[in-house]
């Protein structure tokens, strides 16, 4: 059987594949045309190169051409029944087999370039971009006119080689990226469907471990490119250049214990590197041939981690038979996967065997081999190794011991304790680089003995704070996670000892805990926050909290806060809390009368350390019978220290609880080990624990009814976005653009659930709301609609006081839509994590009255919120149907009429003298209208560049009113009051209220001899047979222009609009004095002063408004204000000269 080969206008040569005779291949100049898989031969694949399409499946198919190039290979779509191929990596073409011209099908155009296309099964093909964006066709599709910006890579990485891969049902892809440095890194996105149809991508591991390939970059050049193609979810298979650039080398790569399990070295290379996996073989192109390596995974045998690697034998792998005929290649024994002594213990070797054949998962063998081999490894040590070194050897010596790892003398002496075989080296090693994200080990490790754990620790002081030289070195960011995880597994044993052995390994381990913190700080660029220090903020903001609220106190030395009268808490409970600054007002603004007795305080995001919570157990506690609550975020940390600081002082008789509060509901699951975090319900926990205490309750009634309602009643939860801090940058959270948000982000940047669309507010709370009460997640709140419930709206921090109040209007309306009775409401900035922007919502469940009462119990803390409520209580409900609206006592109806009665005040003028004035109007209005963008490049020059949008807002009301009809124009009192109206509710800012100030002035003003009174003539008092004349529209320029001076504060040369006015009311009243009824010379003479006027504003000094800021700024453009005026004068002018066709006096009769 052959395989036809179709091609786009060139027939290449014909590819060949024999199955019976598996493995028998043969390349004739072309290494790109092997499928990925034995099962893909089978049901058709598609390769590509150039051009051409070639069709794998044994059966032949009419030709395709094309005349665009082929750049990914063509797959096909089991649901649509149709193949896809991506040509000049900007194109999407989907075509059935009859199609013979795949030029003339559709095209899917895209702004970002594509990089490959998976399909797999039935599901729904998945693409890969450029930068890293994996989307499903059906979604990329329908954005294909879109730019994506959601890049996962950074911009100086370049994909070298992606695979898509399936583990329990789940979809992976897997992308190998090299930057500008050579580095290679690993990416692993999960393929899934979020709620939005928006595919969620986040790299599985963090850029620094074990995504980076520390073991696969000291294994192959980084100078070639690397080929990678996938064994298993947990194995790749990776090719590339030996290091030594002398032929190549074949790795088999562990991605659950990030390390090299085997590799085989060849003496060719080919650039680039092709590889493929087919059955239990792994094909790979060396020149124009091709070689078989026949492998087996040994996925759930702990000893393929254990001893050296699995080696290949290396005249197998390099003496490669050139095919340069149609044959079979034969392949023996000798050429198969060849295993090194494993100098494991047997008796251990034998218990592994047993236990994989039970079909035992791999964590349950680790957890059960894990201590025997440790203890093996100590008394194999001490019987082979009769040597030891003398007190006087230097620290620099070194000496190898058979079997065992390299030991270095520390201070003159060996610890016997870390003399383990290589084996149990290597096993600890894999042990170490275990990601927490793929296995839970605190559970396990609680179980294992406390020697054992000690051993764990000590190898990691021994071998890697003091750099003792071993096979594997951890980063040091990860034994910092190491350290604390080993410590909160057996943490009392560490605290309550008092081995001097323990206790200085406990003393050097909180060295390296402070130079790592230290280090960490020193990364981080100086924040553009408004400090004395850094280093001195935590401390000076707790000052600052004392200074001003009197009743509180810090405990000297401490970052403790204190209610100052704690000592008179007789009879009552105390209540502590603490944790990381940051997050202010929590937990500091909550201390007072009843609420919190007291809080610690650590380091930025930081737990408070043990010490200072042991100091304040005491000083609160001493001699106080009724007992201390300790009420916790649950945060590993914070849970850690608090918890230590419990033991000890329940070792020393004291009355003390702690409660851990986490009610966080963004995740489907609750985590084994972390649990659910601790959220701003906390502070609903410490309002209701403090109202307990003041009336008395008893310490086990406290704890037990706030640990019900937490558990059962209660959930939060965040959204969050503008994630541009140092801190959120250094997590593992994943990029959001401008249009996203990350939905259950962690007050202190832990990852969320995934991204949702940045909509309007209504949008983002009905998806938070939604995810709260949905009933397939174990997390989720389920509320009651006849108990009612007390909703906290907390604004992370950084979004304004108006955003947060529109989202606690709609938080409120859609549970009132929904029939949720929200009895209770709060709304602040709470629980807030320095720039983030974002809020929260938690709800309580009102299960039983009494909360209510407490939640209602008066505090002096002063950070609770005070809600105006009127005078409703606990029990009376008529509160909760309160309208939000009230008519004022005013009704609407009586204020329109008298506003209308109004505009009939004033003279009239003739019908063709109010069609001359309309006309004005709209011509002055149009002018407004086109010279937006002029206006607001003269803005520019210092303001804010809005003038011109401002008054053609203003324009645009009036000509809708114009066109309405709603001007009376023989009325001009009524025209002058419509156009300021229209104004005041159309334009925004200072020009608005300037404008609407002019004309209503203009309109409303009396002669009278009255010192206030800014204008000379009235409109609004003229009897109503009075003569309207050109002298009484000068009065009434001149009253607008003077109120703008009055309630503005200008004056003629400040640069401003005032200039323009001034000049043109100067003018006009100089030739009406001459000649009262030529109007066109008038109206002329007025324009012509504006314009001199504002070409005077272009070099003059600002000394009134925003542009006065510039000081000593020579202005290029007039001022967009006295610019606006000259271009009513303009209009003006164009107008009369237009009416009056040339006869200046005419309109006298007119206008005037």
């Amino acid at each position: 059987m052959g395989i036809i080969v179709v091609v786009g206008y060139v027939v290449l040569p014909q590819l060949y594949y024999t199955p019976s005779t598996l493995p028998s291949w043969a390349l004739r100049g072309a290494r790109d045309f092997i499928p990925e898989s034995a099962k893909r031969l089978a049901e058709g694949g598609i390769c590509h190169l150039g051009k051409c399409a070639i069709v794998v499946n044994q059966n032949q198919v009419g030709s395709w051409s094309t005349k665009d190039k082929l750049t990914s290979p063509v797959v096909y779509d089991r649901g649509r029944k149709q193949y896809v191929g991506v040509f000049i990596q900007s194109q999407l073409r989907l075509w059935a087999r009859k199609e013979e011209h795949l030029d003339k099908i559709k095209k899917h155009k895209f702004k970002l370039p594509i990089y490959h296309v998976f399909s797999e099964n039935k599901d729904d093909p998945v693409v890969v971009f450029l930068n890293g964006l994996v989307l499903h066709l059906s979604d990329a599709l329908q954005k294909s006119k879109e730019e994506y910006k959601r890049a996962v890579l950074k911009p100086d990485q370049v994909i070298e080689d992606c695979k898509l891969v399936t583990h329990a049902h789940n979809k992976y892809v897997i992308i190998l990226t090299r930057n500008s440095r050579k580095n290679l890194s690993l990416h692993i996105m999960p393929v899934t469907d979020g709620s939005n149809g928006h595919l969620y991508k986040r790299p599985l591991f963090s850029d620094e471990f074990p995504g980076n390939l520390v073991h696969v970059v000291s294994a192959v050049s980084t100078k070639h490119p690397v080929a990678i193609t996938t064994l298993s979810s947990n194995h790749l298979a990776m090719f590339g250049a030996d290091p030594s650039e002398e032929g190549a080398r074949l790795l088999i790569y562990n991605l659950q214990f990030n390390l090299v399990q085997s590799h085989q070295q060849f003496k060719l290379f080919s650039n680039p590197p092709k590889m493929w996996h087919v059955g239990q073989k792994l094909l790979v192109a060396i020149g124009g041939n091709l070689a078989v390596v026949p492998y087996q995974l040994e996925t759930e045998r702990l000893e393929a981690l254990v001893g050296s690697h699995k080696i290949v034998t290396q005249q197998a792998a390099s003496d490669v038979e050139i095919v340069t005929e149609l044959q079979e290649v034969t392949w023996t024994e000798d050429n198969q996967i060849e295993d090194t002594q494993n100098d494991a213990p047997q008796i251990i070797q034998q218990e592994l065997r047993n236990l994989e054949s039970s079909g035992r998962p791999q964590s349950s063998i680790l957890e059960e081999l894990l201590p025997k081999l440790i203890e093996k490894g100590n008394s194999s040590s001490n019987e082979s190794s009769s040597q030891h070194l003398s007190p006087s050897t230097t620290r620099e010596e070194k000496m190898d011991v058979d079997g065992y790892c390299t030991l270095a003398k520390v201070n003159g002496e060996v610890n016997e304790s870390v003399l383990f075989p290589s084996a149990v080296c290597q096993l600890l090693n894999a042990t170490l680089n275990i990601p927490f994200s793929d296995v839970t080990l605190l559970p396990y490790l609680r179980n294992v003995s406390f020697s054992h754990t000690l051993i764990l620790l000590r190898y990691l002081v021994d071998f890697q704070i003091d750099e003792v030289d071993t096979e594997v070195v951890l980063d040091q960011e990860h034994i910092l996670e190491w350290i604390t995880l080993l410590l909160d597994a057996h943490y009392q044993q560490y605290l309550l000892s008092k081995d001097p052995q323990i206790l200085s390994l406990v003393k050097k381990l909180r060295h390296f805990i402070d130079i790592q913190i230290t280090n960490m700080a020193t990364k981080l660029p100086k924040p553009k926050k408004m400090l004395n220090t850094v280093s001195s903020a935590v401390d000076d903001a707790l000052a600052g909290l004392v200074m001003i609220n009197k009743g509180l106190v810090i405990l000297e030395n401490e970052r403790v806060v204190m209610r100052r009268d704690h000592a008179s808490m007789i009879g009552k409970v105390k209540l502590i809390s603490g944790g990381g600054s940051g997050h202010e007002p929590t937990p500091t603004g909550f201390v007072g009368q009843g609420m919190l007795t007291a809080v610690v305080m650590g380091d930025i995001f930081m737990a408070p350390p043990t010490s200072a919570i042991l100091k304040t157990i005491k000083e609160i506690g001493k001699d106080h019978h009724e007992g201390v609550l300790l009420i916790v975020h649950n945060y590993m940390g914070d849970r850690l220290n608090f918890g230590i600081a419990l033991e000890r002082a329940l070792s020393e008789g004291m009355k003390v609880k702690m409660l851990v509060v986490g009610e966080d509901c963004s995740m489907p699951d609750v985590p084994k080990v972390e649990g659910r975090r601790g959220l701003t319900g906390c502070i609903l926990i410490h309002k209701m624990a403090g109202a307990m205490a003041e009336e008395g309750r008893s310490l086990e009634d406290i704890f037990q009814r706030c640990k019900s309602l937490a558990v059962s009643d209660m959930a939060t939860i965040n959204v969050g976005w503008n994630l541009t801090s140092t801190l959120a940058r250094n997590a593992e959270v994943p990029l959001l653009t401008d249009e996203e948000a990350e939905l259950g982000l962690g007050f202190n940047y832990e990852p969320g659930i995934h991204t949702i669309p940045l909509g309007t507010t209504a949008e983002v709370v009905q998806i938070m709301l939604a995810h709260m009460i949905n009933s397939d997640s174990m997390t989720h709140i389920s509320l009651d609609t006849n108990c009612g419930i007390a909703l906290l709206i907390n604004n992370v921090g950084g979004s304004s006081k108006l955003e947060e109040q529109v989202f606690a209007m709609e938080t409120l309306r859609q549970l009132l839509m929904n029939g949720y009775k929200v009895k209770r409401s709060y709304s602040g900035s709470f629980m807030t994590s320095l720039d983030m922007l974002g809020f929260s919502i938690t709800l309580l469940n009102l299960s039983s009255p009494d909360i209510l009462r407490y939640l209602d119990a008066p505090t002096s803390a002063p950070a609770w919120p005070r809600t105006l409520c009127g005078a409703c209580s606990a029990e009376d409900d008529s509160h909760d149907n309160l309208p939000i609206y009230v008519q004022g006592r005013i009704p609407y109806a009586e204020m329109e009429m008298d506003r209308r009665r109004k505009l009939l005040f004033g003279p009239h003028i003739s019908e063709k003298s109010g069609q001359s004035l309309l006309q004005v109007l709209s011509f002055a209005v149009d002018a407004l209208i086109a010279c937006e963008k002029q206006l607001n490049v003269n803005d520019m020059d210092g303001g804010d560049g809005d003038c011109g949008t401002t008054l053609r807002q203003g324009a645009v009301s009036v000509k809708q009113a114009l066109n309405a009809g709603h001007f009376n124009s023989w009325r001009p009192y009524a025209v002058l009051e419509i156009i300021s109206s229209c104004c005041e509710r159309s334009m925004g800012g200072i020009t608005g209220a300037l404008y609407s100030i002019f004309f209503a002035a203009a309109s409303k003003t009396v002669r009278e001899t009255d010192v206030t009174c800014v204008a000379c003539q009235p409109f609004y008092a003229m009897r109503e047979d009075a003569v309207v004349n050109a002298q009484s529209w000068l009065d009434a320029l001149q009253a607008g222009t003077k109120a703008i001076m009055l309630y503005g504060q200008a004056e003629e040369g400040d640069r401003t609009m005032v200039d323009s006015l001034v000049a043109a009311a100067n003018a006009l009243k100089a030739t009406l004095d001459i000649d009262p009824d030529d109007h066109v010379e008038a109206a002329r003479s007025a324009a012509m002063a504006a314009e001199s006027a504002t070409q005077t504003t272009i070099r003059s000094e600002a000394r009134i408004g925003k542009a006065r800021t510039f000081k000593g700024r020579s202005f290029l453009q007039p001022d967009p204000g006295a610019h606006a005026c000259f271009h009513w004068f303009y209009t003006l002018i164009c107008t009369i000269t237009i009416t009056s066709s040339g006869h200046g006096k005419a309109l006298g009769s007119s206008i005037g």
